[in-house]
């Protein structure tokens, strides 16, 4: 007896994607008075493929930081001074 074989299940399973891991956090747009920050990530880890399904939620995650006001750097206006005798 002979024996005949036959591929099936030819095609590639599907491949859902997965998040890659999250980028470190950007600088702060602000050193004070209130800034923000961001990172990243990227369905890459795998990528879908073959059907898979994609990667769901963001890709992008924003965070306030530097939210303290910042320092007066110039005070009020004094009050005009007498002219010395030179006019200056």
């Amino acid at each position: 007896p002979s024996l005949e074989y036959q591929e099936c299940n030819i095609l590639p399973c599907p491949v859902d994607g997965v998040w890659s891991c999250w980028s470190p956090w950007s600088k702060c747009s602000a050193t004070c008075g209130g800034g923000h920050y961001m990172r990243t990530r990227s369905c890459t880890n795998p990528a879908p493929a073959y059907g898979g399904d994609i990667c769901l939620g963001l890709h992008t995650e924003e965070a306030l930081c530097n939210t303290q006001p910042c320092p007066e750097s110039w005070s009020e206006w004094s009050d005009w001074s007498e002219c010395d005798a030179s006019g200056v």
